[in-house]
């Protein structure tokens, strides 16, 4: 899932004396998330959550959040809404209905509760991305 929008998507970033295209965070961050729900490999969530919580943390988008129209969010939680609604704006309907379905999926998964350290945080994060992807869907 993704491979074609992070292709189509990828960013120049120089590697020594060359530049080497790669995949934007946020479309990574949704394929980890996919890949988590299937939980074929541990460490997926846990890298998903870690972009999540630095995403858009230098700059103002995470104050122009619409934080009256989106009262669940909180700061700590917007930069997964803006990773979310920036992936919907690179991947097809169809990509970000199975990234929605492995969210769902996720938020039923026990390693997300309160019984696991920062499983809440986590669930917070992840539900936030679903949100802003929901939103950059229906924003199109």
């Amino acid at each position: 899932m993704g491979l074609a929008e992070a292709i189509a998507h990828a960013v120049p970033v120089d590697v020594g004396p060359r530049r080497v295209p790669v995949a934007p965070l946020a479309l990574l961050v949704a394929n980890k998330l996919y890949a988590a729900a299937s939980q074929i490999r541990p460490h997926d969530l846990e890298d998903a959550c870690r972009a999540m919580e630095t995403y858009e943390c230098e700059g103002t988008r995470r104050f122009d959040v619409d934080y009256n129209r989106n009262p669940e969010l909180t700061y700590e939680t917007a930069g997964a809404f803006l990773a979310g609604f920036d992936s919907a704006a690179m991947m097809s309907v169809e990509a970000a209905q199975l990234v929605d379905a492995a969210i769902e999926s996720l938020g039923r998964n026990p390693r997300l509760g309160d019984r696991y350290d920062r499983g809440e945080a986590r669930l917070a994060l992840v539900l936030a991305f679903g949100r802003g992807l929901r939103a950059g869907i229906q924003g199109r």
